[in-house]
Order: structure tokens, then sequence, then C-alpha cells
């Protein structure tokens, strides 16, 4: 099967909605509002559309979402702005076939390039480290939201772009529904 992995466009926003919320259904750590978050997070001011992409079948049909949010790592006055994966979502009946891994793999080029120096996960470390996510923990950064210490993870995109960075990760209010 042929996948393309291509900056969000206007026509891709309500596929993209059905397959975050089909992709989350079900899930035992959510909120079940992921699929909303998605609009919140077009309407901040940083937002920027080739930091949300999406997964095409040879059809031209959405069958995966992935997407990136600036999100602030502060302490003692000290602030790094850091990139946030939220969310991800490949549609249940295309898990399984790399998608997710495709549009990391993506996203994370795309951030290297505009040199943000790190990504954030909310997720499953089982998962994720396979991309090289680790806790992030690790490097003394902690998330704001109520979530467990080894699903706060982190991938710094270059050696050394976390060597002097630590503190909280801030989310935009967009995240707080």
């Amino acid at each position: 099967m042929k996948i393309s992995v291509e900056t969000i466009q206007p026509e891709h926003y309500e596929p993209a909605k059905q397959v975050v919320k089909d992709a989350f259904s079900g899930i035992k750590f959510t909120d079940g509002d992921e699929h909303n978050l998605i609009g919140r997070l077009r309407q901040l001011d940083d937002y920027q559309s080739n930091f949300e992409v999406v997964a095409l079948n040879e059809n031209s049909e959405v069958v995966g979402h992935g997407m990136l949010t600036q999100v602030e790592v502060r302490m003692n006055g000290h602030k790094e702005t850091i990139l946030a994966l939220a969310p991800l979502a490949v549609h249940p009946d295309y898990q399984g076939q790399l998608i997710g891994s495709q549009i990391i793999e993506e996203l994370e080029a795309r951030a290297t390039i505009q040199r943000f120096p790190a990504i954030s996960i909310l997720g499953d470390p089982t998962f994720y480290s396979r991309f090289g996510y680790v806790a992030a923990d690790n490097f003394n950064i902690l998330s704001t939201l109520p979530v467990e210490l080894v699903n706060n993870m982190i991938k710094p995109l270059w050696d050394g772009s976390l060597a002097k960075v630590s503190g909280k990760i801030y989310y935009p209010n967009a995240f707080f529904h």
C-alpha cells in the first residue's frame, strides 16, 4: 500500500478530525477530546500548517494525522520553546502498517529543519521509545498536565539540544477545554 505524508490542506480538516476520533475511540488513557483539540490548536497565533500533516492512501483518503504545537519549558524565569506531538492518530483499519512511524519521521524532520531543540510526547513508552523518545524526567523536564511520569516523554533533536533546558512544560490554553 502506498501512503504519502503531506501538509494538511483545508479539505482534509473534517476527514482528519474523524480519523483522530476513530483512532482514540475506546483507548484507555484519553479524555475523548483529541479530535476537537486539533481545531483549537489551529486557532493559535503560532500555529504553523507545516507542522500538521496527514497520511493519504492511494485514493487520497486521510488515514492518519499528526500535529506539532509549540510549548514552553520554563524554570526560574528561563524559557525554551519546544514542540509537542498532539495528537498522533492512524485510523484503526490502517494501524500496524507503519503509518504512524512515517508521520513521526516527517514531523521530526520538519522540526529539525526549523531548529526546534526537542519534541515532547504524552504517550505509550513502549511505542514511542522505538523512535528515541525517553522519559522527560531524565532531563528534569516535567509536564504540567496530569500524566504519569513514564508517559511524559521527550526526544532531543540533536546532541546537546536540551543541555541547558529543564523545568515544566506549559501547554497553550487550547489543551484545556
